[in-house]
């Protein structure tokens, strides 16, 4: 896209200028640009607590490009305001999210599921955002496989405090998810991956909704809302409709994002959230 591209080009021209520092000798100027490119936009002392889990779930199909550009665009805004607002509110900044891209069974088993670590550090998210290519779909998508990816985690111990989903299409049935796996590459190659135990998504919905941790569930079609909205009800999240082609996306996208991140790390956060940023709204 054209935001990506000035987003490439501005990155690119930020590099020449540190390297003219360091041509020049000007090791001062060149020791703040290099802070200034690896900063991380959360408070250190903030790490003294427990950091709150956010895992991002996102349709990377062919259908989403539109969607993985403006989430990759907004991502260092949604940070600076949460790390803004919990600085202004006097609460703890310490929040990580980790960012998963989910398919379906046309795409090898790399593919399938990519998941970043879970990071305070938006840069790295956005670079890892960067490398996921749209790929796949096949009708309703592989959204238990995201599912089962979270309930490993929370099996494993950590302490996730919530899950945002966001796509176009509804999960795939365990009737689908068995054709599909089979017609595609067949059930041989996929027993010989990480996926050798096929994720059903009634099941994987039942264990996170044991597991009390909210799927806020963000659908830019109407033939996902149903599915959708069953997800965060069952959770205790919220389901809304996201138009990413509508001018303001960008604003939506953000705000929905951050309510959830604020809500998670204090629920009074989410109202101050709103009251100061929603909408495209700053602090005066």
């Amino acid at each position: 896209s054209l935001a990506k591209v000035k987003e490439l080009q501005k990155a690119h021209m930020e590099s020449l200028q540190y390297q003219t520092l360091l041509v020049q000798g000007d090791s001062s100027r060149a020791r703040v640009r290099l802070f200034d490119y690896n900063r991380c936009l959360v408070d250190m002392s903030s790490f003294e607590v427990e950091p709150t889990l956010t895992v991002l779930m996102v349709d990377a199909t062919c259908s989403m490009g539109a969607l993985l550009d403006k989430t990759r665009e907004t991502l260092t805004t949604m940070f600076a305001h949460i790390t803004r607002l919990t600085k202004e509110e006097g609460k703890n900044a310490n929040f990580q999210v980790q960012i998963c891209a989910y398919r379906n069974y046309n795409v090898r088993a790399d593919q399938l599921l990519q998941k970043s670590d879970f990071s305070p550090d938006p840069s790295y998210l956005v670079n890892f955002l960067s490398g996921v290519q749209i790929a796949g779909g096949w009708g309703d998508e592989a959204i238990e496989v995201g599912l089962q990816h979270v309930n490993s985690l929370i099996e494993a111990g950590l302490n996730i405090s919530q899950v945002i989903l966001i796509g176009d299409a509804p999960a795939q049935s365990e009737e689908e998810s068995e054709r599909k796996r089979e017609s595609q590459y067949g059930e041989s190659y996929w027993e010989s991956t990480q996926f050798a135990k096929m994720a059903k998504y009634e099941e994987e919905k039942s264990r996170i909704v044991s597991s009390d941790v909210p799927v806020h569930a963000f659908y830019l079609k109407e033939r996902a809302k149903t599915c959708f909205e069953s997800l965060a009800s069952s959770t205790n999240g919220l389901a809304a409709e996201l138009d990413v082609n509508h001018p303001e996306s960008a604003t939506t996208l953000t705000d929905l994002v951050c309510r959830k991140l604020a809500a998670a790390i204090d629920p009074d956060l989410e109202r101050k959230y709103m009251e100061k940023f929603a909408g495209g709204r700053a602090f005066e």
